[in-house]
């Protein structure tokens, strides 16, 4: 088991960011207060300093998101050889529509991620070409890029014991 000494180290805002920026895995946390619903998801997503962006369908986790923007959470961390890193971001939700923003927010996700975010554009268009026409409307009008507006920061770092 691995013994962890304290006490954790406090991260800066810059070393937050630039872990943000090489995390590969988050978990987005949303509640639904009209179900009593917490849920925690995992999140493919890019980061520039005050926003987290992500590509994301129709489902359980946009409808809560549309509904309850304020108070989204994304939480990270990672064990390096002998150090943990733990990092939240709290802040609120909103659709990233077409224009600069989407443009950026999708090539930070394709440098981020390259091959691996280009077949995931490539398996919903594939899924939705097999929906006919109807599918394809479907997929392109449900696909939805997000963007949390980040209002609070943290994160600590973590030694093994010698």
């Amino acid at each position: 088991m691995l013994e962890l000494s304290p006490p954790a180290q406090r991260m800066n805002a810059g070393q937050i960011w630039r872990f943000l920026a090489s995390v590969r895995v988050g978990r987005i946390a949303t509640h639904d207060h009209e179900q009593g619903v917490s849920s925690l998801t995992p999140l493919f997503f890019a980061s520039v300093e005050g926003r987290i962006y992500f590509a994301t369908q129709p489902g359980y986790k946009l409808t809560v998101l549309r509904r309850y923007p304020a108070g989204v959470g994304l939480q990270c961390d990672q064990n390096l050889g002998g150090t943990w890193i733990s990092v939240y971001a709290w802040g609120r939700y909103r659709d990233v529509g077409p224009g600069a923003e989407y443009a950026q927010a999708s090539l930070l996700l394709a440098r981020k991620y390259g091959r691996n975010f280009l077949r995931q554009i490539a398996d919903q268009a594939a899924k939705a070409l097999r929906g006919g026409p109807l599918g394809v409307w479907r997929a392109a009008w449900g696909a939805t890029t997000g963007c949390i507006d980040i209002e609070r920061i943290g994160g600590r770092i973590w030694h093994a014991a010698e």
